[in-house]
């Protein structure tokens, strides 16, 4: 299993968690080059992922598309002036590119913004809005690729699809507090709720709150839960659709149960601002990276420290990798301690000399006899100290 990272210096570095160590960088430190959003290119699924990388720059004004063996860039979309705060890859789970497109959301100022589709194969902008508002993130579902969410601070959750010109969803603010003020709004990161064909929304906000909408059910999240004392980073809803994984400025990182509100982990290590947290959507790992330069992957449900790798500069972004190739080696030696154990009659013969030879290298213990056993040195007395 492999992670992909990408840093405040443009660097794209590839990390080994079964080694615990950097095994490939690319690119040129360049803060100008800031990566701040990552995706797997064409042909990705949940087992199998693409060997291209997209790494969307946070001031540039451009995603890249990298190779992931050499880091050679392949190709490169324009984005919208301003700030990026959003990048995905849409339908990318077939090696038809031509389905393929990429979503661009940056925002100009604080009061504009401005969200993109474009086409894989010929970079045309097949889908263009502009906003006169907050953009603090934008994120696509990944079940349905035509409806992506925005919010951020003053700017409350909407849902829109690009096949409409109004918002499909408006999220409504919490009642007035007790000195009847208007509850503070502020957006910080999204995530669809997998299975939920985009009517399910989980938002972390800059108050120390997670916000659950179910859009089927009422405007006002039916579940608000307040979890820390510092702004939520990044969210990430589990693959099973119970609980969702939060990262804070403060460095902490827990698992929150989207049923009961309860807090069912807590994962140690961080002593920065999360800056991005991913869910393995196959085995029982969270992956997480922040300003304390330190990839973290733990285990989901014990909470386990799997590895910590010190990557030395201040990170951004994560992607799980090669975890279909971990599988397949796993499965290739079961297979052969089956065939070891419960050999044909073919190899009986052979697997009696193995055996045969495993007792001829073991050296011979001679026993000693009682006489022996009482002829051990009695330890010397310690000598007394002189009195003064």
């Amino acid at each position: 299993m492999k992670l992909w990272i990408g840093d405040e210096t443009g660097q794209l570095k590839g990390v080994s968690v079964e080694e615990k160590k950097i095994e490939s960088r690319y690119l040129t430190l360049a803060r100008d080059n800031e990566i701040a959003f990552m995706s797997f290119g064409p042909g990705s699924t949940d087992v199998i992922r693409s060997e291209n990388i997209l790494c969307g720059l946070k001031h540039a004004g451009k995603v890249n598309v990298h190779s992931h063996e050499d880091g050679e860039i392949l190709k490169t979309f324009t984005a919208p002036p301003g700030e990026m705060v959003g990048m995905s890859v849409l339908d990318g789970d077939s090696d038809d590119t031509s389905k393929c497109r990429v979503m661009i959301a940056c925002k100009e100022s604080d009061t504009k913004g401005c969200v993109q589709y474009i086409n894989w194969d010929d970079s045309k902008v097949v889908y263009e809005r502009a906003f006169e508002e907050n953009l603090g993130c934008v994120r696509v579902s990944n079940e349905n690729t035509n409806i992506y969410a925005t919010g951020g601070k003053d700017n409350n959750l909407k849902i829109y699809n690009i096949n409409k010109e109004q918002a499909i969803f408006k999220a409504k603010n919490l009642p007035n507090d007790m000195t009847d003020l208007q509850v503070p709004v502020w957006i910080r990161d999204i995530s669809f709720v997998p299975g939920s064909d985009a009517t399910k929304v989980v938002a972390g906000t800059g108050h120390y709150e997670i916000q659950y909408y179910d859009t089927k059910v009422k405007k006002r999240p039916v579940l608000h839960q307040t979890v820390s004392e510092h702004p939520i980073m990044s969210v990430a809803v589990t693959s099973d659709a119970k609980s969702v994984v939060f990262g804070t400025a403060a460095g902490e990182t827990k698992r929150l149960s989207l049923e009961s509100g309860e807090v069912l982990n807590a994962y140690k290590g961080a002593s920065g601002s999360v800056r991005c947290v991913q869910v393995h959507p196959a085995l029982p790992y969270v992956a997480s990276c922040g300003l304390d330069r330190y990839a973290k992957v733990h285990h989901i449900e014990t909470g386990r420290l799997v590895a910590k790798v010190y990557m030395k500069t201040k990170l951004n972004a994560l992607l799980f990798y090669g975890e279909e190739k971990r599988e397949e080696k796993g499965n290739s030696e079961k297979a052969n301690k089956r065939v070891r154990s419960t050999g044909d009659g073919d190899n009986e013969g052979s697997s009696a000399d193995e055996e045969t030879d495993v007792w001829d290298e073991l050296e011979e213990v001679v026993e000693k006899d009682d006489d022996d056993l009482g002829k051990t040195a009695s330890p010397k007395p310690k000598k007394k100290a002189k009195k003064n």
